[in-house]
């Protein structure tokens, strides 16, 4: 009862940090294009692409730390969570200090890279270092991270990233008000929000997991190369992502022109903001999956992955429906003055596969919780190899009319193949479960999806909306819809009796 207790009270402060994170990204977005342009804007996402390629150096040893110190933490073995807890944290600061100097090299050469109008030469160069700066801070105070973790308390890292993108929005409010515009005031926020995001983190260690320490003498070499053999295959994964999602913004700065990249990196807000929220409802069934496992016991494990499931798929369709029904509406008010017709059909394109994609979030807790990350990354690494030669090769051959709309689909067509074979099979296998056990909740969250869409296409000729009050009408009209289909649809009546006892114990 309590882990239940703890899971749906993590699961209301992430959706908490979501709503503050979505109203943030909702007012600066526009703010900063307003001030900066489209075409400079597109700068912002592709330096943050440059520092998803650094993240491959980090991803074997970070991605899995986690679960191994939590692991040997819920065991009872605190000399083991020590020696791994330390190792990691000089781990990464030998890594830091290697990608530190590479970065700033990299820095005064990187107008030879991209296509950098004249005027934004060292704007871009200082927001490059800034941002590298940033994932340096982030990367060396990562090991602090695993405090909430161990202790299930994910509500505590929701109202840090709240107080964070509250931080990171009254210095951007500040530097864009008061000063000339510019891009680098984006990075010196990252950095802010960073030193805050480190400092709180520490105290939540000092709080919640005080017998965790960090001492020059519990490093050991073999522990970090546990990790690393472990997490080698999350590289690869974290490589597949890069190869898919991360060369688009990159190949439309070379190939199509800058303002095609501002454009293409402004519908992935939405996307990405999505991603966020429902990542982070998948998250919170991680510390208990992590838990059932320590504990060997497998039947708890099916229990919440399948939960994690229907829940994923119910609280999915929300956004996504209002995406595909009235996000041309949204960037018409949101976005004045850019054309709504591109932003609405290559927002679409590109979150065609998220209704499965988002249902299964929870069940990619599976690879590393039960350290089976090299399959998936191999799957992983062949579709997202497949995308970037299909981008590299078609772009060329694709009239620059359609360039962008073709960048957008290609990674969309291989999402589809990967979250609809791929990843509920052998998810299915890693459990010892049959093969058609995801399906049938799966079909359950595109048949809602359709039912809504059916009835917003049918409705929204009739509605007249031309301001944020009656987008807003339209939405709350589309959230009730979803609610309606969704518990009658992906939920059987076992899920709404669980639902309601689970609220029932929550007042009380």
């Amino acid at each position: 009862m309590q882990e239940k207790k703890r899971l749906s009270i993590n699961i209301i402060a992430q959706f908490v940090s979501f709503l503050v994170q979505f109203a943030i990204s909702f007012l600066m977005t526009p703010f900063i294009v307003k001030k900066l342009g489209a075409e400079a804007y597109g700068f912002i996402g592709l330096s943050n692409n440059f520092i998803s390629y650094a993240q491959i150096l980090t991803v074997a040893l970070n991605s899995m730390a986690g679960r191994f110190i939590a692991v040997e933490y819920h065991k009872g073995n605190l000399v083991g969570a020590q020696k791994y807890y330390a190792s990691v944290f000089y781990a990464n600061i030998i890594v830091s200090t290697f990608i530190g100097i590479i970065a700033i090299i990299c820095s005064f050469y990187l107008e030879y890279f991209v296509n950098i109008p004249v005027q934004l030469i060292f704007d871009v160069k200082v927001l490059f270092i800034l941002l590298i700066g940033n994932f340096l801070i982030s990367l060396i105070f990562s090991v602090y991270n695993v405090a909430t973790f161990i202790k299930n308390r994910l509500d505590y890292v929701a109202v840090r990233s709240i107080v964070a993108n509250v931080i990171r929005a009254c210095v951007l409010v500040v530097a864009f008000s008061f000063f000339v515009p510019m891009l680098w005031y984006v990075g010196l926020a990252s950095v802010i929000c960073t030193l805050y995001i480190s400092f709180v983190n520490i105290q939540y260690k000092r709080q919640l997991t005080p017998d965790l320490v960090i001492r020059p003498k519990l490093y050991d070499f073999e522990f970090v190369r546990k990790i690393v053999n472990s997490g080698v295959w999350n590289t690869v994964s974290r490589l597949s992502n890069i190869l898919e999602q991360g060369f688009d913004l990159l190949f439309a700065n070379l190939f199509i022109g800058a303002y095609a990249m501002g454009q293409l990196a402004i519908t992935k807000q939405i996307p990405v903001i999505i991603l966020t929220l429902i990542g982070s409802i998948g998250a919170a069934f991680a510390p208990s999956l992590t838990k059932s496992f320590a504990q060997g016991s497998k039947s708890d494990m099916q229990r919440e992955v399948m939960i994690s499931v229907k829940l994923m798929g119910l609280i999915s369709v929300l956004p996504l429906c209002f995406v595909f029904g009235f996000i041309d509406r949204f960037y018409d008010l949101w976005l004045p003055g850019q054309n709504s017709s591109e932003l609405y059909l290559l927002t679409v394109i590109g979150v065609l596969y998220f209704p499965i994609l988002l249902s299964l979030e929870g069940v990619q807790n599976l690879w590393p919780v039960l350290n089976k990350v090299k399959t998936y990354s191999l799957a992983s690494i062949v579709l997202s190899s497949c995308t970037f030669i299909t981008l590299f090769t078609g772009i060329h051959f694709i009239p620059k009319d359609y360039s962008i709309y073709y960048l957008a689909g290609v990674s969309t067509f291989y999402n589809f193949i990967l979250v609809l074979f791929f990843i509920p099979l052998y998810a299915a296998k890693c459990l010892g479960v049959s093969k058609t056990f995801f399906y049938p909740s799966i079909v359950r969250v595109v048949i809602t999806v359709v039912i809504v869409l059916s009835a917003i296409f049918f409705i929204k000729p009739y509605l007249d909306i031309n301001s944020w009050p009656q987008l807003i009408f339209a939405g709350m009209f589309e959230v009730i819809i979803c609610l309606i289909i969704g518990l009658m649809v992906i939920l059987n009546r076992d899920d709404r009796r669980n639902i309601i006892s689970i609220v029932k114990r929550n007042k009380s």
